[in-house]
């Protein structure tokens, strides 16, 4: 059996005619993820760069709650009666 040397194209997209339904067809055989698109109209590619992002947001978002939180070492709290004093420590 001989070997046969091919070339992978890809990203490429070709229309066919489709005359039953009167409409042009676009079709890839190798796909990449440029090629793969979302409901929404997003490529794979894009998607992914979206969601790396809002990770990226979350996280920042987080580390600002938890840099903003007081530490309960650093309060003081001190019960004069029914009132309740809470100082912060520097």
């Amino acid at each position: 059996m001989a070997t046969v040397e091919e070339l992978q194209v890809t990203g490429r997209k070709f229309r066919i005619w489709d005359a039953v339904n009167n409409i042009w067809k676009r079709i890839s055989y190798w796909t990449k993820s440029t090629d793969v698109e979302f409901n929404d109209g997003v490529n794979a590619e894009d998607k992914i760069s979206q969601i790396n992002t809002n990770i990226a947001t979350a996280n920042t978002n987080i580390t600002n709650l938890d840099n903003n939180k007081i530490n309960k070492s650093a309060l003081t709290f001190t019960l004069s009666g029914n009132d309740l004093y809470i100082t912060k420590n520097y």
